[in-house]
């Protein structure tokens, strides 16, 4: 019998509209700047936004250590929703995952985002990342603020 993967679901309001959300998943640049736990530093990205294109967003810890992350995308659906396989560096044991993104119209022109990720056999990894997604999402707030 096959063990049930564990799940990261962070729902998070942006006061932007769900265009701009939307582009920030498929821009490398953007990808670079905010696709990276708080107090790393993105390096380089990659974007070929297109089902089946690849991204790659290679950043860097406080502590000179450098990571990598990549996928593919699989479903792009503006600007509703993406889905997107995540495989990293920093562990070669872990498996792939994949991303679930629904965005939806809010209150004001903002928009409500619900962020899934799957595929996590961990509890304690599943934790440690859900903790990143928080630091990245702020990431993501100011660079749609700005």
């Amino acid at each position: 019998m096959e063990a049930k993967s564990l799940e990261i679901r962070i729902s998070r309001y942006f006061q932007a509209p769900r265009e701009s959300v939307f582009a920030q998943w498929l821009e490398a640049e953007s990808l670079k700047d905010w696709f990276t736990p708080q107090t790393y530093v993105g390096i380089s990205a990659k974007a070929d936004a297109r089902v089946g294109g690849a991204w790659q967003v290679e950043y860097q810890s406080p502590d000179g250590q450098r990571i990598s992350e990549q996928g593919i995308y699989e479903v792009i659906d503006p600007p509703d929703r993406l889905v997107l396989t995540l495989t990293q560096t920093i562990d070669p044991d872990l498996r792939e995952t994949r991303i679930f993104v629904a965005l939806e119209e809010a209150d004001e022109g903002g928009t409500l985002m619900h962020f899934r990720q799957a595929g996590f056999e961990s509890e304690t990894l599943r934790k440690e990342v859900a903790q990143g997604w928080l630091g990245c999402f702020e990431k993501l707030e100011m660079r749609l603020t700005r």
